[in-house]
């Protein structure tokens, strides 16, 4: 399980059994158009679920977009 050990309003710190996240805010940030290359990833992260239905709605109520492209629907 995670804490949030530091936030702010331009960063977040989350730790968790050895790893720890830092995310910054970043002016004028342009998101990635992924899977086009105009605009390209920044970072990547794979994360694992018991429930990808609950987990994807919470990360898009938490302001994540889902893509147009999912490049394996069904898993």
């Amino acid at each position: 399980m995670s804490r949030s050990d530091y936030e702010s309003d331009e960063l977040v710190v989350l730790q968790g059994e050895g790893v720890t996240l830092k995310v910054e805010r970043v002016a004028e940030h342009k998101p990635p158009d992924w899977p086009g290359t105009h605009v390209p990833k920044q970072m990547h992260l794979d994360l694992f679920v018991t429930d990808l239905d609950v987990a994807e709605k919470a990360a898009i109520g938490c302001g994540a977009v889902k893509g147009d492209s999912q490049p394996a629907p069904d898993r």
